[in-house]
């Protein structure tokens, strides 16, 4: 028997499946929740480290294995996954799904943390985070003939104008390289105030700047300032006494070094 027969013969019982199905779909239209960016509950936990100048292969043996040794008796914590840089090591938690109570997980993994007792000196404050899913809405992209400076400093307007606007909570700057300040100590400058390279180092690590290793380049030594905010330029390290003389004069980093704006050395691509 087939089915239009069978619709033919039942007329009755077939409109009243099309009106409960009807009735059915209207109720469910009026009454489903409706959402752009459904809710969605955070299942992972961030531990951030950061030494700075160290290389990744130091940081895994000094911090890295520490916090994957200290965290992992936590019974709410189904898989460690860790990824190290230059300077920055970050240890991603993955919970099991039944885990509710993410700001819990969050408090004891930061007890775990602080309870580690062999961390290096210079290293900076570990942070420990939950990680909320994030779904981009709108992307800008910047182009022109401008420098690299130029363009990063349009970026930089164009974000802080859209914080602005009524409905937007955050927005991210990527495709661009992190700030560097190279400084250029002149070996003829050391010899006559004679004062050595790794003074020079250590007064601007006293900055609370993350240096990494200096390097030589021609006839200079050249140490790399990566900055750790906005606004810190070339000219605001100038005035960083190295040494202070007995006759009560100060030597400068600017008498003893050239410094320039810069970016981070790396190969970079955006696209659009």
């Amino acid at each position: 028997m087939s089915l239009p027969r069978v619709s033919v013969e039942n007329h009755v019982l077939v409109n009243v499946l099309m009106c409960v199905i009807l009735f059915a779909g209207c109720m469910f239209a009026f009454t489903l929740t409706r959402e752009m960016f459904p809710e969605s509950n955070p299942d992972k936990v961030l531990v951030t480290a950061i030494y700075p100048g160290v290389q990744p292969a130091e940081i895994e043996k000094a911090v890295t294995i520490k916090i994957e040794e200290a965290v992992r008796d936590l019974e709410e914590i189904e898989k460690i996954d860790s990824a190290i840089s230059e300077s920055v090591s970050q240890t991603i938690l993955t919970l099991y799904n039944e885990v509710s109570d993410v700001d819990a997980v969050v408090q004891d993994v930061k007890s775990k943390v602080d309870a580690i007792q062999d961390l290096p000196q210079d290293l900076e404050k570990i942070t420990v985070e939950k990680l909320e899913p994030r779904l981009p809405v709108i992307s800008v992209a910047i182009f022109g003939p401008g420098s690299e400076a130029e363009r990063k400093q349009a970026a930089r307007a164009v974000r802080d104008d859209l914080l602005l606007l009524p409905g937007i909570s955050n927005v991210e700057i990527s495709g661009i390289r992190q700030d560097e300040i190279s400084v250029e100590v002149r070996p003829e400058k050391l010899l006559e105030y004679d004062i050595t390279f790794q003074e020079v180092a250590d007064a601007i690590r006293q900055t609370n700047l993350d240096v990494s290793g200096g390097e030589l380049k021609g006839d200079r030594s050249n140490i790399a300032v990566r900055t750790l905010g906005e606004e810190l330029h070339g000219e605001d390290l100038a005035d960083i006494v190295v040494r202070s003389q007995p006759d009560g004069r100060k030597v400068l980093l600017s008498d003893i070094a050239v410094i320039r704006d810069g970016f981070v050395e790396s190969d970079l691509e955006s696209y659009f």
